[in-house]
């Protein structure tokens, strides 16, 4: 499988406004590089149920413990 890859520059400028705030000038280019060739790997199909599993196996995990204490799933009061 080939494929084209972008190269992709950011050029990010800050300057000084009124009041010592900071001012960002954000300026992107992009411009087409070489084509490589992928290995076999990529060729395989996308296997939504192990996406699904995946997902909701990190937002499981993300959930902060509780309980009836005040301090339960806590370290120290």
């Amino acid at each position: 499988m080939k494929v084209k890859v972008m190269d992709i520059t950011a050029t990010v400028t800050q300057g000084e406004v009124e009041a010592g705030r900071l001012h960002s000038d954000i300026e992107v280019d992009a411009s087409e590089g070489k084509s490589i060739t992928l290995p076999t790997n990529f060729e395989t199909s996308v296997r939504m149920d192990l996406i699904k599993l995946a997902v909701a196996s990190s937002r499981a995990n993300r959930r902060q413990a509780y309980g009836s204490r005040a301090h339960e799933g806590k370290r120290r009061p």
